[in-house]
């Protein structure tokens, strides 16, 4: 991971299905935020096998890029929010 400790990544935002997880990273990294998921009471073998999950994504970002990552998505899911009006 470009030599990046996992220390260095933050939980930035848990989504309820793999395809919400799909598009708010394709949306981060349009803006150069790059993105680690992992899957919540899944080992990667699992993962593999099972296929799309419902348990849960959680997507992780760098620490220096938290912030930024924080807006974008922010302002993606207010805009979910108006579609559920």
């Amino acid at each position: 991971m470009d030599g990046q400790a996992y220390d260095d990544w933050k939980l930035v935002y848990t989504c309820t299905e793999e395809q919400e997880a799909e598009m708010i990273e394709s949306f981060l990294r349009e803006e150069q935020i790059h993105t680690l998921r992992t899957y919540p009471g899944f080992s990667d073998i699992t993962r593999i096998v099972a296929g799309m999950t419902k348990l849960g994504v959680n997507i992780y970002v760098r620490e220096s890029q938290f912030e930024e990552a924080l807006k974008i998505i922010e302002d993606i899911t207010s805009s979910f929010e108006l579609f559920d009006e």
